[in-house]
């Protein structure tokens, strides 16, 4: 009888690194019911029709998070689906506007509708789904069927409203903050003190203090901003985007940042 090969040290320790993220992460990954996945499109099919009536989130809104859906008073709204690169763009915006009335982090289109309606300037950003999604479930321990459904139905009710609204590409935001910073100024005439952006890395270095200094939660899975630690995980959710079960939910995230997606941006 022949005895299998000793497996190479290399892929001694990736089977061992995919093993502790499975065991880490298992119980996130996929709704463990039908009876769970129905509640998750439940879910969804209540907040995509709530917001397509903004004003029907108002008391939601109000009881779960204290704050007004209609509050106005704003100068710009930025809004993306979470893990967009959200912080890092309000921390280099303000640090070439300080006085600029900015709402973030809302991560729900009705904000977005709303101000449109209001004629208020709206950033939406956007990253490809599956570096987003699987971002997503390793900082909200989610599961990755929630996690897909939250992006479609995120960017699907923004679509219709592309023309009115200027959209980030998470890559050219990372790649060349300045020159974002630059179309959203030339768009929406902020008044942007460019000097104050000239050091690249003086400036994203404040950008992280000021990211750090306002985490939610502790670890490097809620750190809003790319960690050694979390590229494991991040690597293995990612994987499992790719199984068979995902395909279809998948291919219609990569079809909707398809239409949103310009390598130039909007």
């Amino acid at each position: 009888m022949t005895r299998a090969p000793i497996p190479n040290n290399e892929k001694h320790q990736q089977r061992k690194g995919e093993l502790s993220a499975y065991n880490y992460y298992n119980s996130h990954l996929t709704p463990n019911s039908l009876w769970n996945r129905w509640l998750i499109d439940f879910r969804h099919y209540l907040r995509r029709h709530l917001a397509k009536r903004p004003k029907l989130y108002k008391p939601i809104l109000k009881y779960r998070y204290d704050h007004e859906l209609t509050d106005i008073n704003y100068d710009l709204l930025i809004e993306g689906y979470p893990r967009s690169g959200n912080s890092y763009l309000v921390e280099m915006l303000r640090l070439g506007a300080r006085d600029l009335r900015i709402l973030s982090h809302r991560h729900n289109p009705a904000y977005v509708l709303l101000a449109l309606q209001h004629g208020r300037r709206v950033v939406v950003l956007i990253r490809n789904p599956i570096d987003a999604v699987a971002s997503w479930v390793i900082y909200a321990k989610t599961d990755i069927y929630d996690a897909l459904r939250y992006y479609t139905e995120y960017y699907r009710l923004i679509i219709p409203a592309i023309d009115q609204l200027l959209t980030i590409n998470f890559n050219s935001l990372v790649g060349n903050p300045i020159s974002v910073i630059r179309r959203i100024d030339q768009r929406y005439k902020i008044g942007i003190d460019f000097e104050a952006l000239q050091e690249r890395d003086r400036c994203e270095g404040i950008v992280r203090a000021r990211i750090q200094s306002r985490g939610w939660g502790e670890g490097p899975d809620q750190v809003s901003l790319p960690h050694s630690e979390r590229s494991e995980k991040q690597e293995f959710v990612q994987r499992q985007l790719l199984r068979p079960r995902f395909a279809k939910l998948l291919s219609a995230a990569e079809e909707i940042y398809a239409r949103m997606y310009n390598p130039g941006d909007r």
